[in-house]
C-alpha cells in the first residue's frame, strides 16, 4: 500500500496537483484535536489526527510548528489523498470535507465518504499550504471496531442494533467484543432459532445472519443473544445483546468481506469433544518455555550468517474462564488435537514475505516437541530472509476458510571479530572490545571472541596453554541507537577462565568455557596483588546486561550467575558444581525467563537456586530437564509459588521432592519429576502434590498412575489452591504398576493412546452465592474438594441440571464425587452477601465522588513495606482504595519500575473504569489486563502511543512521562493545570524534554514532584511504584 501511495503522489506531483506545502517538502504540519466548544483535547501536538471515527465530525486546530505560535486559521483550499483515491478540487464531483468554523475558531472535518483508514489532508490559502495525516476508524452497524475498513465492524457502546432487511436476501451483522468486552462469550451449546444462523469467527467476533424469507410481511425479526459473561466494568450492559432486522434498520457503511484476519486474533472452530459441543481457537503457535503460545509479532536478530530458528505450528487452544471476568488460553491435549483434526480435516501453515525479500522460508518437521499440534515445524530465517514474514494458520470449516496470523521480523547485525592476537589474554580481550565498541556509531552489531584452547590452570610461563585469568569487562554502550552483543566461543578441547565476565549494557553469550572461581566461601576474590582478579566479585556472570551460557561449567563461585537487571537464566547444558549459590534471581532483575533453561546439572552447591523476587510470572523463569543432586538447598524461594515440573531432584540417592528453605511466601513444587527422557509420577508429598493450573495440560498423569494419588491444582497467579482431586487406591491389591513412563526427549507430554488426568480447571466466584467450577475428564471416579464458605448448598452438573448426591459442605470446603467432565454449579441454599472489600468498583466510585483518597488500615501484610518510610502512607492509601495491588501475597515491590500499562490502569481505576474507544495499538492484545485502560486513556488524549501503532505497555515510565500523563488526566478531571514553577534550581533542567516541560513545571508547582537530591530533577529516570503511590496521594488533594 505504501508503495502505491508513493507512486500515486509522484503522478500527482507531475500533474501539478500537489499542494505547495507537500511539493516544497514543508509538511507534514501539526494538529491538535478539539472538543466541540473549541478547547483542545490534548496538550501535545502531533502530525496525525488519531481516534477519528467514520461518520463523525472531527474538530481540530492546525499549527505550523510543534511548539509555540498560534493556530493557523481561515484556510479554505482543501485537498485529500484517501488511500489510492485522490479528492481533486478540479473534479466536478469534488466535495469540501474540511471547513473553517469562524465562530468557534477550529476546522471541522466531515469523515463521511472516505474509504481508507489513512487519509492525507492539505489546507491552503493559495500562498501557504499545510498538510497532515489522519487515522480513520471505519464504523458499521453493531458494536464493532477494526483497523481494516474491509471488515464490517463498529464500536461497543450499547445493548442492541438494527439492520436493514427486506426479506430478499440473507443479511449479516458482525458483533465484536473488543478489549473492553473480551469476556463476552456465547455458551458452546448455543443454537440459533429457525431463520437465523450465528457463527463465531474469532475470539471476539460473531456473525449473526437473518436468512432470506420470501413470505416476509414487514414484521421485525429479533434475535437476543445471552452472553455467558459480559465482563465490562464500564457500563451495566447486562448479559444480552439484541439484533433486530427490519425495513428501517441501519445499512452497513463499510465494505463486505469474509471473516476478519487480524494479527493476534484467533479463529473460532466448532468441534465436539466427548459428546460435548465446544469452541477451540486456532492461531499460529510459537513454542517457548515448554508450550505453544500465540504468535502475535516478534523479531529475531543476529548475524547474516546465523540461522535463526522459529518453532511454529498451527496452535489449538481452549478459552477458559479465570473466574474474574477474564479468560485464559489452554492448549489442547494430544488426543484432543487428533479429535479436532479428524473433524475439521487439513490444517495449513504458510509463510509469506511482507517486505521486499523474495523466495520462501525453509523449514523442517519439528520432532523435538511432542505436543502433537498440526504442522509442527522449525523455520530457519537466515540473513537473506531479512524483513517481516507473516505466518498464517488456516483451515476450512463448513466450506468457509478460517485464518489467523502472526509476524516475525528477521533483522541482520553487522559482524565484528577480534583478531587472534586480541584473544590471547583477558587484558587483550578487554582492549579489543574497547577498540571495536568505540568505533560503533549506530545499528545492530555482533562481536565474536574466539577463545584459544587452554589448560585448566594459569601459568605465566606458558602463554599458549595457560588458562585465562582475570575479569572480562565489556565496555558500556552509551549511544541510544546502538545494540551490541558479544559472543565468547570456547575452543574445541577446552577453554578455562579463572575469573568472570561483567557487562552493564551489552548482551553477551558464552559457549564451551569452564569457569573457575575463588572458592564458594569467598564473596570477593582474595588473591595476591599480582592477580588481576583481586577485589572483584567472586561471580562468573554479573552486571545488568542480558547474558546466556551453553555447554559451560561453573565451579567454586560465591554466586555463579547473578541475575541483575537484564541478566537472564542458567542456559542450556551447563553444570554448576560446588558453588555457594549457582543461580540467583535478584530483586533488581527485570527480565523474563530464558527458553534455553534446559538440561543443566546442579550438584553439591550450598544453594542451587536463590530467588529474591520474580519480576514477571514465576513460570517465565522455570528450568526444564535439569538435575539437582545433593545440593544443600535446591531452591531458596522467598517470593511466590513456583512450579518447576520436568526436573529431577535427588538427595543421598533418594529422589525428590525439592529440598527447600523458605522465607517469605515462596513455595516450590516439582511434580512430576523427569530424568533422562522418563517421567516419574511418584507421590512426592503425602498430603498431595501441588500442580499449576497453567501447566496441567503439559504434565498430565496417566490413568495407570492415578491410584491413591492426591493432586492439588493451584492458581499460578494468585498462589492459592483452586481444587483438590483425590483418587482411591483401587489397585492396591493388584501388581504394583511401574512408577515411570518413557517419553520423547524429556518433554513431559502424554501419549495419545493411554487416557490421562487433565487437571486444568476454572473457578468462577463472581456471584457471592454461587461458584461455577469447570473440570476436564478425570479418567475415573474422583473426590473433588474446593474452598467454599457455604454451610449448606447443592452441587449440580450445569449441562443437565442433575444434582450430585452426597455433596458435603463444612463452611470451609465443599466435596463431592464424580467421574464426568463439565461445569458444576455449587450454590448456597441461603443468599450470601458479597464482602465489602470485593466491591472495588464501588470503593473507587466513592473515591472519585469525594475527590480525595483517604488512607486506610496498615499495609503490614506486605513484608517489603517499612512502616514510617517516606512512601508508606502513600502506598497504604493506594492499596486500601484499590488503585494498586501487591505483586504477590506478601510483596508490594516498592522499588519496581512503573510501566506504561500499570500507570494508565491505575488512572483508569481512579476515573471509575470508564469506557473508551479501542486504541490502534497492535501491541495491546485483546483481553490483556490493561487493554481497557489503554483504550480509555487513548480515547481521552491522556496517552498518544510511542508510535501510531505501538503503545509499549511494558516500557518503564520516566518521571517526566509520569508528569505529562498526570497533567493530562488532571485537565480531564477539571483540575487547574495552569500553575507553573521554575526549573532554574535544577542542574539537569536541560534534560527535560520539550513536550514534558509544561507538565513538569505544573507538577513541581502543585507539589506532586520534588527533586531527587544533589540539585537534580532526574526527569528521564524511571519512576517506581512507591513514587507513584505518593504522587497519587498528593494528587488527590489538588483542586
Amino acid at each position: 500500500m505504501k508503495r502505491v501511495v508513493c507512486l500515486l503522489l509522484s503522478l500527482i506531483l507531475l500533474l501539478g496537483l500537489l499542494p505547495t506545502a507537500l511539493a516544497d517538502g514543508n509538511g507534514p504540519n501539526w494538529v491538535v484535536l478539539c472538543n466541540e466548544d473549541g478547547t483542545e483535547r490534548e496538550m501535545r501536538r502531533t502530525q496525525e489526527l488519531y481516534n477519528c471515527m467514520y461518520g463523525e465530525s472531527v474538530y481540530f486546530h492546525l499549527y505550523a510548528d510543534e511548539t509555540g505560535g498560534t493556530p493557523v486559521e481561515g484556510l479554505t483550499q482543501t485537498f485529500y489523498v484517501d488511500g489510492e483515491t485522490v479528492h481533486d478540487p478540479g473534479k466536478p464531483d469534488y466535495k469540501v470535507k474540511v471547513s473553517w468554523d469562524a465562530e468557534k475558531k477550529y476546522y471541522v472535518w466531515d469523515t463521511n465518504g472516505f474509504s481508507n483508514n489513512k487519509v492525507q489532508i492539505s489546507l491552503g490559502d493559495g500562498t501557504n499550504n499545510y498538510s497532515f495525516f489522519a487515522n480513520l476508524t471505519i464504523e458499521d452497524i453493531g458494536w464493532f471496531w477494526s483497523r481494516n475498513p474491509s471488515v464490517a465492524s463498529a464500536i461497543p457502546g450499547g445493548r442492541a442494533v438494527t439492520a436493514k432487511y427486506d426479506g430478499s436476501k440473507d443479511v449479516s451483522v458482525y458483533l465484536m467484543a473488543t478489549h473492553t468486552t473480551a469476556g463476552a462469550v456465547l455458551p458452546d451449546d448455543f443454537e440459533a432459532p429457525d431463520g437465523f444462523t450465528v457463527r463465531q469467527l474469532t475470539q471476539y467476533c460473531w456473525r449473526v445472519t437473518c436468512k432470506a424469507d420470501e413470505s416476509w410481511k414487514g414484521e421485525k425479526k429479533k434475535l437476543t443473544l445471552y452472553m455467558d459473561k459480559a465482563w465490562t466494568s464500564i457500563f451495566d450492559l447486562g448479559t444480552d445483546y439484541t439484533v433486530t432486522f427490519c425495513a428501517d434498520g441501519n445499512e452497513p457503511r463499510g465494505k463486505d468481506a469474509p471473516a476478519p484476519s487480524v494479527i493476534g486474533q484467533l479463529a473460532a472452530i466448532p468441534v465436539t469433544i466427548n459428546g460435548r459441543k465446544r469452541t477451540c481457537y486456532m492461531g499460529v503457535g510459537e513454542y517457548n518455555n515448554g508450550k505453544y503460545g500465540v504468535l502475535t509479532s516478534s523479531s529475531m536478530g543476529g548475524l547474516e550468517s546465523a540461522d535463526m530458528r522459529a518453532q511454529l505450528a498451527v496452535g489449538l487452544w481452549w478459552q477458559t474462564s479465570s473466574g474474574d471476568g477474564t479468560y485464559d488460553l489452554t492448549a489442547l491435549s494430544a488426543d484432543e488435537v487428533q479429535t479436532v483434526i479428524a473433524q475439521v480435516g487439513e490444517f495449513r501453515l504458510t509463510a509469506t514475505a511482507e517486505g521486499e525479500q523474495t523466495g520462501t522460508l525453509n523449514y523442517t518437521e519439528d520432532t523435538t516437541v511432542t505436543a502433537r499440534m498440526p504442522c509442527q515445524r522449525i523455520y530457519t530465517l537466515t540473513g537473506a530472509d531479512k524483513g517481516k514474514w507473516r505466518f498464517e494458520a488456516s483451515c476450512t470449516v463448513d466450506g468457509e476458510p478460517m485464518t489467523a496470523s502472526g509476524t516475525i521480523t528477521r533483522t541482520v547485525a553487522t559482524a565484528h571479530a577480534l583478531k587472534p592476537e586480541q584473544c590471547k589474554t583477558v587484558k587483550a580481550i578487554n582492549e579489543g572490545l574497547e577498540e571495536v565498541i568505540q568505533g560503533i556509531e549506530s545499528g545492530e552489531h555482533v562481536i565474536t571472541v574466539d577463545l584459544r584452547r587452554t589448560g585448566e590452570e594459569y601459568s605465566a610461563s606458558d602463554s599458549d596453554r595457560s588458562a585465562y585469568r582475570g575479569q572480562i569487562l565489556i565496555p558500556d554502550i552509551k549511544q541510544n541507537n546502538v545494540d551490541v552483543s558479544v559472543e565468547f566461543r570456547g575452543a574445541e578441547g577446552g577453554t578455562t577462565l579463572i575469573g568472570g565476565i561483567q557487562s552493564e549494557t551489552a548482551a553477551f553469550s558464552v559457549s564451551n568455557v569452564n569457569f573457575i572461581g575463588n572458592g564458594k566461601d569467598k564473596e570477593t576474590w582474595k588473591v595476591s596483588e599480582d592477580n588481576p582478579n583481586g577485589g572483584a566479585p567472586n561471580m562468573a556472570f554479573y552486571g545488568n546486561s542480558r547474558g546466556n551460557a551453553r555447554d559451560c561449567t561453573f565451579t567454586g563461585y560465591y554466586v555463579a550467575i547473578s541475575c541483575g537487571r537484564e541478566l537472564r537464566m542458567c542456559g542450556r547444558n551447563n553444570t554448576f558444581r560446588n558453588n555457594h549459590i549457582a543461580w540467583r534471581i535478584s530483586t533488581e532483575n527485570k527480565n523474563g525467563g530464558n527458553p534455553d533453561a534446559l538440561n543443566c546439572v546442579f550438584e553439591d552447591n550450598e544453594y542451587a537456586i536463590w530467588v529474591e523476587s520474580f519480576h514477571f510470572m514465576p513460570s517465565f523463569y522455570a528450568p526444564t530437564g535439569c538435575t539437582f543432586t545433593d545440593n544443600g538447598c535446591d531452591v531458596r524461594n522467598s517470593d511466590r509459588w513456583w512450579f518447576i515440573p520436568g526436573n529431577y531432584f535427588t538427595h543421598n540417592g533418594n529422589p525428590g521432592p525439592v529440598n527447600e528453605i523458605g522465607g517469605g511466601s515462596g513455595n516450590t513444587y516439582c511434580y512430576p519429576m523427569a530424568s533422562g527422557g522418563t517421567v516419574d509420577y511418584r507421590q512426592l508429598d503425602a498430603a498431595g502434590d501441588t500442580v499449576s493450573n497453567a501447566n496441567t495440560r503439559t504434565y498430565q498423569t496417566p490413568k495407570s498412575a492415578l491410584d491413591g494419588k492426591t493432586l492439588k491444582v493451584a492458581s499460578a497467579e494468585a498462589d492459592t489452591i483452586l481444587a483438590t482431586f483425590s483418587f482411591a487406591d483401587t489397585a492396591a491389591a493388584q501388581t504394583e504398576q511401574a512408577q515411570t513412563r518413557p517419553v520423547m526427549r524429556a518433554r513431559m507430554l502424554r501419549s495419545a493412546v493411554e487416557p490421562s488426568f487433565d487437571a486444568t480447571v476454572s473457578v468462577d466466584r463472581s456471584d457471592a452465592s454461587k461458584i461455577e467450577f469447570t473440570m476436564q475428564d478425570p479418567c475415573k471416579q474422583v473426590n473433588v474438594s474446593l474452598p467454599c464458605e457455604f454451610k449448606d448448598g447443592t452441587v449440580k452438573l450445569k449441562a443437565t441440571g442433575a444434582e450430585i448426591p452426597d455433596a458435603e459442605f463444612d463452611g470451609q470446603t465443599v466435596s463431592f464425587q464424580t467421574k464426568k467432565a463439565g461445569t458444576y454449579v455449587i450454590e448456597s441454599k441461603t443468599p450470601v452477601q458479597p464482602k465489602p472489600d470485593d466491591a472495588v468498583t464501588g470503593i473507587i466510585s466513592s473515591i472519585v465522588a469525594s475527590g480525595a483518597l483517604q488512607p486506610g488500615a496498615s499495609a503490614s501484610q506486605f513484608a517489603d513495606l517499612t512502616s514510617g518510610s517516606w512512601y508508606y502512607d502513600g502506598v497504604r492509601c493506594a492499596l486500601e482504595n484499590g488503585l494498586m495491588t501487591g505483586t504477590s501475597a506478601r510483596t508490594f515491590a516498592p522499588d519496581r519500575p512503573v510501566t506504561r500499562a500499570m500507570l494508565v490502569t491505575i488512572l483508569w481505576r481512579l476515573a471509575g473504569e470508564p469506557y473508551g474507544r479501542v486504541s490502534p495499538f497492535e501491541d495491546v492484545l485483546p483481553g490483556s489486563w490493561y487493554a481497557q485502560a489503554v483504550s480509555w486513556a487513548y480515547d481521552k488524549g491522556i496517552v498518544t502511543g510511542v508510535t501510531a501503532t505501538s503503545f509499549q505497555p511494558g516500557a518503564p515510565v520516566t518521571r517526566e512521562q509520569l508528569c505529562a500523563i498526570l497533567c493530562r488526566y488532571a485537565a480531564l478531571t477539571g483540575k487547574n493545570t495552569a500553575a507553573s514553577a521554575s526549573l532554574d534550581a535544577f542542574t539537569d533542567r536541560a534534560q527535560v524534554s520539550a513536550y514534558a516541560e509544561a507538565s513538569v513545571r505544573w507538577a513541581l508547582q502543585a507539589g506532586l514532584l520534588t527533586g531527587v537530591g544533589d540539585g537534580r530533577l532526574a526527569p528521564r529516570s524511571g519512576a517506581t511504584r512507591a513514587q507513584l503511590a505518593v504522587l497519587l496521594q498528593r494528587f488527590a488533594g489538588l483542586k
